[in-house]
């Protein structure tokens, strides 16, 4: 079953404005910078023998882009030591996500 024309009018409007052309490339510019942080980090440690969670350094990139979209300031998890693994606790639930206790 497919939806009406109208529901899916209604539905993509609400989602227009944040995946406009002009949106995302204001976006892009923060995405950038953030792995560009993320890039300096791991060259840092890349002749140590130092293990490094790529799923921290992700969560940490989605939690600044996304504090930095809706609140306007970066919450710098990314600069934080071991990428603020912490933040992966907060928005992950007890069952069916990734987080640092569930094994792959």
């Amino acid at each position: 079953m497919t939806i009406s024309h109208e529901l899916h009018h209604q539905r993509r409007k609400a989602v227009d404005r944040p995946f406009s052309r002009q949106s995302i490339s204001r976006v892009e510019s923060v995405i950038h910078s953030e792995l560009k942080t993320v890039e300096d980090k791991l060259l840092a440690v890349k002749d140590t023998n130092r293990a490094v969670r790529l799923d921290h350094a992700f969560a940490a990139v989605a939690g600044d882009v996304i504090g930095q979209i809706a609140c306007g300031k970066s919450p710098q998890l990314v600069e934080g030591a071991g990428f603020s693994p912490e933040w992966q606790v907060l928005w992950c639930c007890s069952d069916g996500c990734i987080s640092s206790t569930n094994k792959y």
